[in-house]
């Protein structure tokens, strides 16, 4: 099946990579090199310059997929911040953050999950640890878990994730959202469907309202309650989404199929025919100021009914839509069912 991919390591790099893969010459850095005292030396100053360069060099590697040799540069940091402050320093969390983080781009879960509990037990020891940072270990160890199929704990620590954000800044804070979204994926892994559909609601509302409808985050959420909404016959969910579209932009999701002047059905392809392989493919369409369609990608839908599917949907021709008597760009969905006889 074609569909959005559930707890990848891009969505979880999305929501928390940012600080989990940073860790150079910070602010906290300076408060701990402050505390640490002086006196420590030249030794340690230069184990320090030395962690927070190699740090740098991890969220480099790491942004761009370089898993593997950002791993023993990884390491380095721990070993130097643990020898220079000790064990059970607080600045030794974000580097067992970035160990953990390469690690599960590695696959290497098990070894990810050691690293972000010592992180986390070193956060909830230390007064006044930034909740941002507290959050980060939970959703990461949730997708840990997620990836040794514990589902059920993988949404306790996803759950907790999103209670400390929410208790810091709120349930409408941007932070919430990426926390948000990958309970809704753990949810929907573990069938329950009506809880996902709630998470990846709250997640939308708060990426649309942040940056528009158009935002890749939004779009997304929205493919994937689309897909849901085919899958179950379930559509309350994706209503409630098409609203708060239309509250947030009054151009989003007004094409539909009943505007369509001229929509081919598309062939069954006979591959599908022999396997057997029937339903309902999604295309979403980007249609221009004249009705025409100028893209379309399949979002849902077997793999043997896709190309067919999209490219019907190229020929298709919509009347105009109208934005104050202008003719406008718009983006909407268009569905086919294939059934076997």
């Amino acid at each position: 099946m074609l569909r959005p991919t559930l707890l990848t390591l891009a969505a979880l790099a999305c929501a928390l990579a940012p600080s989990a893969a940073a860790g150079g010459r910070s602010a906290g850095l300076t408060k701990a090199r402050s505390r640490a005292g002086v006196a420590t030396g030249a030794r340690q100053s230069a184990e320090l310059d030395e962690a927070a360069k190699l740090s740098e060099r991890v969220a480099t590697l790491y942004k761009e997929g370089k898993y593997d040799e950002a791993a023993p540069l990884a390491e380095r940091v721990v070993g130097l911040r643990e020898k220079s402050l000790g064990p059970a320093h607080p600045l030794l969390a974000p580097a067992l953050i970035n160990l953990g983080m390469v690690r599960i781009g590695q696959g290497r879960f098990d070894e990810a999950e050691i690293a972000l509990r010592r992180s986390l037990a070193l956060y909830e020891k230390a007064e006044g640890a930034p909740p941002h940072s507290v959050a980060q270990v939970l959703g990461a160890l949730a997708l840990t878990r997620a990836k040794q199929k514990d589902l059920g704990e993988a949404e306790r620590l996803g759950e907790r994730a999103v209670e400390v954000v929410e208790k810091a800044n709120g349930p409408e804070h941007p932070e919430l959202a990426p926390h948000l979204r990958m309970l809704a994926d753990i949810r929907r892994a573990k069938g329950d469907e009506g809880q996902a559909e709630e998470a990846y609601l709250r997640a939308y509302r708060i990426w649309a309202k942040e940056a528009g409808t158009e935002d890749a985050r939004a779009e997304m959420v929205m493919e994937t309650l689309h897909c849901m909404a085919v899958a179950s016959g379930r559509r309350r969910a994706l209503k409630d989404a098409g609203a708060i579209a239309r509250e947030l932009d009054p151009v989003v999701g007004t094409i539909l199929n009943g505007k369509a002047v001229h929509k081919p059905q598309p062939p069954y392809p006979n591959l599908a025919k022999d396997a057997r392989v029937s339903g309902t493919v999604v295309v979403k369409i980007w249609v221009n100021e004249e009705g025409r369609v100028t893209r379309a990608n399949v979002i849902c839908g077997h793999a043997f009914l896709a190309g067919v599917s999209a490219t019907a949907a190229r020929q298709a021709r919509f009347t105009p839509t109208l934005l104050d008597g202008k003719p406008v760009k718009v983006t909407g969905y268009i569905t086919y069912n294939f059934v076997l006889y």
